[in-house]
Formats: structure tokens, sequence, C-alpha cells
């Protein structure tokens, strides 16, 4: 294991302790460099960095919380800030925490609870240009 199990609500499974799954056979992922299964040494390292970074922050359960998809690891999310920003573990952490703020100030996550109608509704009102 990886650390310290952090308990979840209500009992549930934390995708916070959850190794990720390999990639679906065709997608060419898991041999792709940068890619969990296929890291560097530099950059697993650079992994864990973030990884314990985020725990002494404190925003290791902000990012779960807000924005793990289906399926998705915390490692497999850090892994995308982590590959945008060429495994600076500093730049990673900046963009990953603004993005964290974006989501909580425009409220992203409302948006997983509102129906298709409630999302596209709005721009039924916007005024469109006359031909």
């Amino acid at each position: 294991r990886r650390g310290a199990a952090m308990a979840a609500p209500h009992g549930e499974p934390s995708p916070l302790d959850e190794a990720p799954r390999p990639y679906a056979a065709g997608s060419g992922l898991n041999d792709e460099p940068g890619y969990f299964f296929s890291l560097a040494p530099a950059e697993a390292a650079a992994l864990r960095e973030l990884r314990e970074r985020l725990r002494a922050g404190g925003a290791e359960r902000r990012a779960s919380g807000h924005v793990l998809r289906p399926a998705e690891t915390l490692d497999t999310y850090c892994l995308r800030f982590l590959r945008a920003r060429s495994f600076d573990v500093d730049k990673a952490l900046a963009f990953m925490l603004a993005d964290l703020d974006w989501r909580e100030a425009e409220g992203v996550d409302a948006l997983a609870e509102m129906s298709v109608h409630e999302v596209t509704q709005p721009l039924s009102l916007t005024p469109k240009p006359n031909p």
C-alpha cells in the first residue's frame, strides 16, 4: 500500500487508496510515456512528491472530492497535471490548486447534480444574432 488509508464518508471505499487499473487494451496508454504503468523513475518520484505535498497541504481530500471521474484515482488525476507541466512538481501543484479554486468559485461540481435541461436551458435565453 502507498500510505495510510483515509476514511471515506459513510464507510465507502476511498479512491485515494485504490491503485489505478490498466487502460483499455486498445488504447495504447499502458505503454505511453508519462502514464501510470510506464513511468520513468524521475516521473514516479515526481508523482510521489506531488501526492506528499497535496497531503501535507490538506489538498488531497479536496482534489478527490471535487474532480475525480469514475474509475479515476488521485494518481491518474495528478499525472494529468504533471504531464501538462513537464513533470515540474511546483508548476503542477500551482496549476492543480488554481484549477480547484476555479471549480469551487464557478460551482462546476454542481453541474453533475443538474439535469441536461437545467444545464442547457440558459443557452436558449441567450440572444441570437439576426442572420
